[in-house]
């Protein structure tokens, strides 16, 4: 049997599978799967969690024309 990551500081009990990040990761509604993915690979951190939220911003800055989602990145827009 896997053995299950350690608990993450920053995720909080929701409903069924579902946990709450308080890093914000994946809209704030996470999976223990995703946790325990997050744990393994040293991003559960606030550090790598606002390197995130540059990288996000600097590509999706608000107010910035959206036409598709993700793929219409405003550096594409340059």
């Amino acid at each position: 049997m896997a053995q299950k990551a350690p608990a993450c500081k920053d995720r909080k009990p929701h409903v069924r599978n579902l946990g709450l990040c308080g890093l914000g990761y994946y809209g704030g509604k996470v999976t223990m799967g995703t946790c325990n993915r997050c744990i393994e690979r040293g991003e559960n951190n606030e550090a790598f969690a606002a390197e995130l939220a540059a990288r996000a911003a600097k590509a999706h800055p608000k107010g910035a024309k959206r036409v598709s989602g993700c793929c219409d990145s405003a550096l594409n827009y340059r």
